[in-house]
């Protein structure tokens, strides 16, 4: 998919927030977007972007819906956990990574 039809290109550009379309189609940044005016007609996205402890943007989780919705703040709590829980693993990954290249 090209970079600028991305959904998740919009969360990971403002790491420090959740995104969250409730309604792609009466929502500026994807009112045009061809997968919102066409297949797969995405109507809702949550983006979370994955911050590592440098402060770098490495990647989002992304929730997408057809139909449109809302968070509540349970779900955001959730989201917010998991990327919490996904970032630990990458890091605890990149950590392994290094002390085997140390050896």
């Amino acid at each position: 998919m090209p970079r600028e039809f991305a959904f998740c290109e919009q969360a990971i550009r403002q790491p420090a927030a959740l995104l969250v379309a409730s309604d792609a189609t009466r929502d500026a940044r994807f009112a045009h977007n061809p997968l919102v005016t066409g297949d797969p007609d995405i109507r809702f996205c949550a983006g979370a972007p994955l911050v590592s402890a440098a402060g770098h943007a490495v990647g989002t989780i992304c929730i997408v819906d057809s139909e449109p919705r809302e968070l509540d703040a349970k779900q955001i709590e959730t989201l917010q956990f998991l990327v919490a829980q996904v970032m630990e693993r990458l890091e605890e990954r990149a950590r392994a990574g290094e002390g085997q290249r140390a050896d």
